[in-house]
């Protein structure tokens, strides 16, 4: 996948010369040059999915290049797109996790950019004007040592509903958080519970208002990507503050983008019944 990008937005028809289509994208939209262009050398290139007279936009395109040097010299005249206004769009093909962890910190410097304060994503990690990177303060996910540990300190929480669909089974409990120490907290003790450990994801989201009237907020996914993301956008989108939510997944086939909706389903009913 390193060598890889995928290009969006550009015209699709059944018999196309998908070469010449390639060929005016680099040429017009990106402008490279003749000796730039025969320098490029691509191992594979096609449209991903099938071709319907009913889709609404067009299917992208993968181009495998024999080389990062060669997608890195499509990437660095990707801007021109922009200058252009164009609806052509070119990205690097990154494996599932990286892309997660990507929108995430774009996610996290619109917040901050709302807030005056710049920063660039420089691989991948968020770095701010004085140099400084960004670090989720919740300190990621408990080490199993943590979970071992006995904790008195345990917090009530509330069940949600549980839904099941195609063997799949999806579990909900929502606590009461105020800071980040209790959403490490309150996830390291609800993952010591047994049925809770024993599910294939464990997916939390949390939102909650600090000491200065800001509100707090972020999510993880365990390998489930995308659905830390949904939850917290079903928190954001019932006004939801001072809560923790975690979703409980055991896995047993395959749903499609169904799990997202029952992550946000049964983890709003939780948070219901937290009375938040």
């Amino acid at each position: 996948m390193e060598s890889n990008i995928i290009i969006s937005g550009v015209q699709d028809s059944r018999d196309e010369n998908l070469a010449l289509v390639l060929n005016s994208v680099f040429e017009k939209e990106l402008e490279l040059t003749e000796t730039q262009m025969n320098e490029i050398r691509i191992s594979k290139f096609y449209r991903m999915g099938q071709f319907s007279e009913k889709q609404k936009s067009p299917r992208p395109i993968l181009v495998q290049f024999s080389d990062s040097t060669h997608k890195d010299a499509i990437m660095r005249a990707v801007y021109k797109l922009k200058e252009k206004k164009s609806p052509i769009r070119i990205s690097q093909q990154l494996p599932e996790a990286k892309r997660e962890h990507r929108i995430r910190l774009y996610e996290v410097q619109s917040a901050y950019a709302k807030k005056n304060i710049t920063s660039v994503i420089k691989r991948d990690r968020l770095i701010f004007s004085n140099g400084t990177a960004y670090r989720d303060k919740t300190g990621g996910r408990p080490q199993a040592a943590e979970i071992l540990v006995p904790d008195e300190d345990t917090k009530d929480f509330a069940c949600g509903d549980i839904v099941e669909d195609n063997g799949n089974r999806f579990e909900a409990r929502a606590v009461e958080i105020n800071t980040h120490r209790d959403v490490k907290k309150s996830v390291t003790n609800l993952l010591r519970l047994p049925n809770v450990s024993s599910a294939t994801h464990n997916v939390y989201a949390y939102r909650f208002v600090n000491q200065d009237g800001v509100v707090q907020e972020g999510s993880e996914d365990d390998d489930e990507y995308g659905a830390g993301r949904a939850l917290l956008r079903m928190l954001r989108d019932n006004n939801t503050t001072n809560a923790m939510v975690l979703v409980s997944r055991w896995y047993a086939s395959k749903i499609g983008s169904k799990r997202f909706v029952h992550y946000g389903n049964t983890g709003l009913s939780a948070v219901n019944r937290l009375g938040k």
